[in-house]
Formats: C-alpha cells, sequence, structure tokens
C-alpha cells in the first residue's frame, strides 16, 4: 500500500494531479511557508532581507494560497546583550536539526518542509510558492480555535475530509501572533546588515512598509520594530500527533480531533493571533496541507469555485495619491465587505459592498489614507476572496 500510494504522488506531478479512480475529489491546497528568522545577536544580520521579501510576497500572493509562521531561532545573546525574546526552541531547533530540511541558517524560508532557500533574491520564495502550490493537498481540512478569555486557554478542533485512501498522516497545529510590538523591551530589536555603517550592503535597498532598515544603524530599536506572523506555540510538536489520525484513513472518509487545551500566555495578544493545522505526510515529514484561522473563528477549506475571480481583480491607479479604483468579476449579485489593512495588520477602513452579476468597480479614497503600503480586501461570508496591495503617496 504504502509503495503504491508514492508511486500515485509521483504521477500527480507527472500528470495534472489526476490520482486515480479512487479520488473522489480535488482538495484546496494551501502551502505551509515556515520563515525562519532571529532579531538578535550578530547570526540574525542579514535577517531583514527575509523580512522585506517575505512582506513582498504576502502582498502580492493571493491569501488563499498560504499560510505563514515566522520561526524565531537564537544562538544566546552577542556582546553587546543583542537576543531574540520571541526564540520559540521546540519549533525552530527541531526545524534547524531535521535531517531533511537542511535550514543553513537566517533568514531562510521552508515551503511544506520540502523546500527550503535563504532569501537569496527577492524572487526566489515567489519562483519556490509557485513550483509546488498546485501539489496534490489530500484533503479538505477544517479548523476551529476556541479560545477561553477568563483561563486564557486555547482549544483547537480540527478535520480532515480525505479524497484518497492514504497511511500514517498526522495532524499539527501552529500558533501565530501578528505584528509582535515591545517598545524599548529587550529581545524585541533586529540586528541589521543594511545600515549605513556598513559599506558592504548600505546600497542595497532594504525596505519595509514599516521599517527602512538602510537609515538605522546595526541594530535596529524595538520602538521601530513589528514582527509579523510570530510563532507562539507549535502542538503538540513539530512532528505532529501520531494519534491525532487512524493510521489509515479512507478515501471520502472525514476525521475529527481535538488538542489538549493550551494555556495563552498573558503577554500576547489574542486578538491578533491565528491557529494553523497542518496536515503532515508521516512517511516524509512534509505538510501537505495547511489551513488557518484566527482565534474564535471557524475556516473550511472548499473545492468549491471561489465568490469573487480574485485572478481577475485589479487596482488603478497604484500608487495612488487621491482616488482610486477596485475592479474585480462576480459571478452573481450577493453582498460582501471590503476592508483596507495596513501595514501592521490594523483595518485602517472597510465599507460594506453590494455587488451585482459581472463587473464591479468600487471607487476608494486614498485620501483619507497615510502615505504607505496597504491590503485591499474582498470577503464573502467572511472570506477573503480578493486581495491586492494599494501603494499610497506622500504627493
Amino acid at each position: 500500500m504504502k509503495h503504491f500510494f508514492s508511486i500515485l504522488v509521483m504521477l500527480t506531478v507527472a500528470y495534472s494531479g489526476n490520482l486515480c479512480n479512487a479520488q473522489s475529489f480535488t482538495p484546496t491546497k494551501r502551502v505551509m511557508v515556515e520563515d525562519h528568522t532571529t532579531g538578535g545577536a550578530w547570526f540574525g544580520w542579514w535577517s531583514p532581507r527575509g523580512i522585506v521579501y517575505l512582506e513582498d510576497f504576502m502582498f502580492d500572493t493571493p491569501e488563499q494560497g498560504y499560510e505563514v509562521a515566522c520561526v524565531h531561532g537564537n544562538n544566546g545573546a552577542d556582546e553587546f546583550g543583542n537576543f531574540d525574546a520571541m526564540y520559540l526552541p521546540e519549533y525552530s531547533d527541531a526545524a534547524i536539526n531535521s535531517p531533511d530540511l537542511a535550514v543553513g541558517g537566517w533568514p531562510g524560508f521552508v515551503l511544506d518542509r520540502k523546500m527550503t532557500d535563504a532569501y537569496t533574491t527577492e524572487s526566489s520564495l515567489p519562483t519556490a510558492y509557485e513550483s509546488i502550490s498546485e501539489d496534490f493537498g489530500y484533503a479538505n481540512l477544517t479548523i476551529e480555535p476556541v479560545f477561553e478569555p477568563t483561563m486564557r486557554n486555547l482549544t483547537v478542533t480540527v478535520g480532515a475530509h480525505f479524497a484518497v485512501d492514504a497511511d500514517d498522516f498526522r495532524l499539527a497545529v501552529v500558533l501565530t501572533e501578528d505584528s509582535v510590538h515591545e517598545p524599548g523591551a529587550d529581545g524585541y530589536g533586529q540586528t541589521n546588515a543594511y545600515n549605513f555603517y556598513n559599506g558592504d550592503a548600505a546600497d542595497v535597498p532594504m525596505a519595509s512598509s514599516s521599517v527602512n532598515f538602510n537609515l538605522f544603524g546595526p541594530v535596529v530599536p524595538s520602538t521601530f520594530m513589528h514582527f509579523r506572523h510570530v510563532a507562539r506555540a507549535i502542538l503538540p510538536s513539530f512532528d505532529g500527533e501520531a494519534e491525532s489520525l487512524p493510521t489509515s484513513v479512507e478515501a471520502d472518509g472525514e476525521y475529527s480531533y481535538t488538542f489538549p487545551a493550551e494555556f495563552i500566555s498573558e503577554t500576547f495578544d489574542e486578538t491578533r493571533m491565528r491557529a494553523i493545522v497542518l496536515l503532515i505526510d508521516g512517511s516524509t515529514g512534509e505538510v501537505v496541507n495547511c489551513l488557518g484561522a484566527n482565534f474564535d473563528e471557524a475556516q473550511t477549506s472548499s473545492f468549491h469555485a471561489p465568490n469573487v475571480a480574485s485572478t481577475e481583480a485589479k487596482l488603478f491607479p497604484n500608487p495612488a495619491l487621491q482616488t482610486t479604483t477596485l475592479q474585480f468579476m462576480s459571478p452573481s449579485a450577493q453582498t460582501a465587505s471590503m476592508n483596507i489593512i495596513d501595514a501592521l495588520g490594523r483595518v485602517a477602513d472597510s465599507k460594506a459592498l453590494s455587488l451585482h452579476q459581472g463587473t464591479n468597480r468600487i471607487p476608494l479614497d486614498a485620501s483619507r489614507l497615510d502615505p504607505g503600503t496597504y491590503l485591499v480586501q474582498v470577503l464573502v461570508e467572511g472570506k477573503i476572496q480578493c486581495s491586492r496591495r494599494l501603494l499610497v503617496s506622500a504627493n
């Protein structure tokens, strides 16, 4: 059974995902992006490159296709006391010590635990993502993270609806916190090779939407740093829970598992936290699918057509100074909402939409926004269907 299944996986790559007659549907696939970074010690000297290139990827890639966890590592404090307070040893050390991943240092990314690179160029992550984004996902997933605020306990229930028979699969859950910002606190700054003191890197443009690393010295103070999608826990471990699924699962079979309650530290902001379920092939360690949800919301992956044609969407003019227009297709008349998200993940503006079938053009007042980079999102029934990056000019 196991050798037969492996042969089918290879045929999936060669023949456009048609496994065999036993495949009951084609699951919705998301790629798991595990970003490896560190803010402290001189081992994090080049990490701003990962911060900037990952943000560019997130701005330019539809959110429905991936999940992100930024895994902070640490080699202790350097001679000046710089260290990373977000270091998560049970996640970072397990990845770095894995013989199959070859995470060589910081910054680097791992896709589905089968592709790694060191953000060699700005196109490294998008190119790698495109090469595996259509890989077979094995199952549609559901996730429901329920947060109890009095005791600060989180209970995560996940489900997997398999499209094929399979052996030795398991589930894990990653908890992340977005836009971590601790001004004045030790361990929340960022060492920085792209500074005005360093002749080798000073001429390399390296700026995110919130920090221009070229304008700072060798360490960017915590006052100016907002760390995205910081991994706060991995449940129960890097390898997943072996008992979360039967040893063998059946095509069209539906399985559910509730993880033991997890205490959420009072130092974490639960309103910015997300739970991401990983479907792991226990025989290879690869992540074959994933799905995330913010605390106290439920998400279900689906193989149905989207409510809005994201590939048709565009913003013009962009960059914008006064006004711009979001254009996209809707397959039917329906209600929706639009959010404009700033670089720190905050909702800068929102409005209700009444869409008609066909082309919709929604005017946006960019003059109400501060100069910077934003995400414009269209949501139907609470799910993001369309996402485009907007640049608001200063003049």
